[in-house]
């Protein structure tokens, strides 16, 4: 028995009337969102744990920068143990700074590698974040909304 032809079949629905590739793209975007949201939720949960942990041992000092680059922003500063320290990550909320400024600091006097620019806090990350979020957000969409359109074919368009 022959097929019917596929312009006499019912229009599918939903993600019926998707081919294969398209609904693995979505899901993929979709997914690509999800993870996108996470590693921005825990970006700023970091930043929130290495806050309360300076802040519940808070030590106080000025540091000097030694350098600044688009990684990580170097300083050196006395603890109140007596040591020098310069952290190897680098001082946290760094904005700002140039080499050789004197800036004050706060840091954590059970891990004094543990260093923040005093005064700044994890709250500073917080509108950068969900602004990448969102926009990641608003290109996934437009993106998911272009695949899940109709197709059309070159037989129908002519």
């Amino acid at each position: 028995m022959p097929e019917p032809e596929k312009r006499d079949a019912p229009r599918r629905a939903g993600w019926g009337r998707l081919s294969r590739p398209r609904r693995w793209s979505v899901v993929g975007l979709a997914v690509t969102g999800l993870l996108g949201t996470l590693l921005g939720s825990l970006l700023l949960l970091g930043a929130w744990s290495n806050d309360r942990n300076i802040d519940q041992n808070l030590g106080e000092t000025t540091a000097e920068v030694l350098s600044v680059s688009g990684f990580r922003t170097l300083v050196r500063y006395h603890a109140g143990d007596g040591a020098v320290h310069s952290p190897a990550t680098g001082v946290l909320y760094p904005d700002g700074l140039e080499r050789g400024n004197l800036v004050r600091v706060e840091y954590d006097q059970e891990n004094p590698d543990l260093v923040r620019v005093a005064g700044r806090g994890f709250g500073l990350g917080v509108v950068p974040v969900v602004g990448v979020v969102t926009g990641l957000w608003v290109v996934l969409c437009l993106l998911i909304w272009w695949l899940r359109r109709p197709v059309r074919s070159a037989v129908a368009a002519g």
